[in-house]
């Protein structure tokens, strides 16, 4: 993004033959600079006497950042989540999401504001691989994996992320690997969910890197697991070679229960 301006003008100032972007003149040199500007070829400027009273909060958030000399936090996630690419068009929205990040909103209501600023895949690209990518660069406590993970897996404008440039699988298989308590948190909530195409990965993610231990204690978990939705001699949990042709989430939950019940009755080296 290129943004142009300077605090202390007497005449009209330009970079690179255009004119500065914002300007801040004395009020009794303001017609002059204006006509030098407009005279140079460039659309007339807008003359601001004073901020108006409704000024959005994002502009507010973005002038009280300007003011705050080396405590630069607006500034610090503009650098971070914008890249050669981004065009100016995408300023507002940035600081709406960083409104978002920092007013503690739940990330799933951050996701929305994302997708609703980027709605094509393409969009936003790099901000969204910043969020979304896994590797928290930012000061913000609540930008966790698993806040991430079930957010994508259940919004309703998961066309606007893609599933092939945002490394969910690795997220949800580390996560479940370094932090089992987490992921089976993770998993149980995803079971009792309503999922898109994202979220169904992100589920067999998390089975298919679980141990066979933490599986075993998430499959002994009261509320971890949803009833079956198969007649009882058809369910694929009878059948561990129908099994292995199940989909859906309940049928996950079948092969869950199923992989810790192979793990309760192998002979232990002690019994041997």
């Amino acid at each position: 993004m290129s943004f142009t301006f300077c605090t202390g003008s007497l005449s009209a100032r330009t970079y690179e033959n255009r004119p500065l972007d914002v300007q801040c003149v004395p009020v009794a040199t303001s017609r002059q600079v204006s006509r030098e500007i407009a005279e140079a070829g460039f659309d007339q400027p807008v003359v601001l006497d004073s901020a108006p009273i409704d000024s959005p909060r994002w502009a507010i958030l973005a002038a009280i950042d300007l003011l705050q000399g080396e405590q630069k936090p607006v500034r610090d996630f503009l650098w971070c989540v914008a890249d050669n690419h981004s065009p100016r068009a995408y300023f507002e929205s940035f600081l709406k999401i960083y409104d978002g990040l920092t007013d503690s909103l739940p990330f799933s209501n951050v996701l929305e504001l994302i997708a609703e600023a980027f709605p094509s895949p393409s969009d936003g690209h790099h901000l969204k691989s910043v969020l979304l990518g896994g590797q928290n660069k930012l000061p913000i406590t609540h930008l966790e994996p698993k806040a991430i993970l079930f957010a994508l897996g259940t919004t309703e404008r998961y066309q606007s992320f893609d599933l092939d440039q945002l490394p969910v699988v690795e997220q949800a298989s580390r996560l479940i690997r370094e932090q089992p308590r987490v992921g089976r948190q993770l998993l149980s909530e995803l079971f009792r969910a309503s999922l898109n195409s994202i979220g169904d990965e992100v589920l067999k993610a998390l089975i298919l890197a679980m141990r066979p231990e933490d599986a075993l204690e998430f499959a002994a978990g009261p509320t971890a697991v949803p009833a079956c939705p198969f007649p009882r001699k058809s369910c694929p949990g009878n059948d561990s070679r129908a099994l292995a042709d199940c989909r859906g989430p309940q049928a996950r939950a079948i092969r869950v229960s199923f992989r810790a019940a192979k793990y309760r009755a192998r002979p232990r080296a002690a019994d041997r």
